[in-house]
């Protein structure tokens, strides 16, 4: 019943860490697609004021 509990235990410590990655990686595309598109915008304004 000692390993049933041990192994509960980590595999929910393994999920959190797993969420918590995907959570970040997400976060990450996010900021860098925001990023970009702050960026191809600017671009895009300096054409037009040339």
């Amino acid at each position: 019943m000692d390993i049933l509990s041990e192994l509960v235990s980590s595999a929910l410590t393994l999920g959190f860490i797993v969420a918590v990655g995907i959570v970040m990686a997400a976060l990450f595309i996010m900021v860098l697609s925001l990023a970009t598109g702050i960026d191809s915008n600017i671009q895009q304004e300096d054409d037009r004021s040339r």
